[in-house]
């Protein structure tokens, strides 16, 4: 359970990165990142139940197992429609964008442990 949670200053080359330190009530400490990425990604999905399910990603040479799928939204801008998956991997949250028009997955934000 946290106890308390103080914002820290981070500034490096990207668009955006915003800390959170977090305490919890037996004192560990854990500080969060929340990075704004938009790369190009390689997903493996499953399509069940007339659903796309994504079970895992490729970034910076690293393999990523989806544990969850969070949420799910879309929206269409001009005749393009994304859909968005937030999921977790592990102790990390990362937000997926997948787009339709050109079948291609970005991965749009990372919110991880450092």
């Amino acid at each position: 359970m946290v106890v308390r949670k103080k914002p820290l200053k981070w500034g490096r080359n990207c668009l955006i990165r915003i800390g959170v330190e977090e305490t919890t009530k037996v004192g560990q400490k854990f500080i969060y990142m929340l990075e704004q990425i938009n790369q190009q990604i390689e997903v493996l999905v499953a399509f069940m139940k007339g659903k796309v399910l994504p079970l895992s990603f490729c970034w910076n040479d690293k393999k990523y197992s989806i544990n969850k799928v969070n949420l799910v939204h879309s929206e269409r801008i001009g005749r393009d429609k994304y859909y968005y998956f937030s999921v977790s991997a592990g102790e990390d949250y990362f937000k997926l964008q997948f787009n339709t028009e050109n079948n291609k997955w970005l991965l749009a934000e990372a919110y991880y442990a450092s």
